[in-house]
């Protein structure tokens, strides 16, 4: 899906717009806590997208933990 999008050139008038995408995701149980959890983790892992690596795909703070360690 990332690919798809970042093969996508739109062309308004004589400009043309590309895009990329960064998506983190994360995982949890069904219960209402868990939910919460999963959702504050998941606006961490977007917010940490946005700022760091561009047009990647992650897990909840695996590739970040990843390039902090490599670094």
């Amino acid at each position: 899906m990332r690919e798809e999008i970042t093969s996508t050139i739109v062309t308004a008038g004589k400009q043309k717009i590309s895009f990329t995408t960064s998506v983190r995701c994360a995982l949890g149980t069904t219960s209402a806590r868990a939910l919460e959890d999963v959702i504050q983790r998941a606006d961490t892992a977007l917010y940490e997208a946005k700022t760091s690596e561009r047009n990647c795909v992650t897990m909840d703070g695996v590739a970040a933990e990843s390039r902090r360690t490599a670094a």
